[in-house]
C-alpha cells in the first residue's frame, strides 16, 4: 500500500466518523435496533456485491477450511442459544 492510499483511507475514516453525530441526530425517533439492522443489511449487501465482482466471485471469498466454518457457526449458535434461554 502506498502512503498516498493509506492517507486517503485515513481521511475517509475521519470523514465518516465526523458525520456520525449529524446522521445520528437526523434519524430522529427511529428505534436503535432498527437502525442497527438496516446498517448491517446495507453493509452485507455491499460486501456481497464487492465479493461477487472480484475474480473468482463469491465462492472464492467464502472458501474457508471446515474448522473455520465450525468455529464461526458454533460461536453464533452458542451465543444465540445462551440468549434464548430463560
Amino acid at each position: 500500500m502506498t502512503p498516498a492510499r493509506a492517507t486517503l483511507i485515513g481521511l475517509t475514516a475521519i470523514a465518516l466518523w465526523s458525520t456520525l453525530a449529524l446522521l445520528t441526530a437526523a434519524t430522529g425517533a427511529t428505534p436503535p435496533f432498527l437502525l442497527t439492522a438496516l446498517t448491517f443489511a446495507i453493509a452485507g449487501v455491499a460486501g456481497c456485491a464487492v465479493a461477487a465482482l472480484r475474480p473468482g466471485g463469491l465462492a472464492t471469498a467464502l472458501r474457508q477450511p471446515p474448522a473455520v466454518w465450525a468455529h464461526g457457526v458454533g460461536a453464533c449458535s452458542a451465543s444465540t442459544s445462551s440468549i434464548s434461554r430463560p
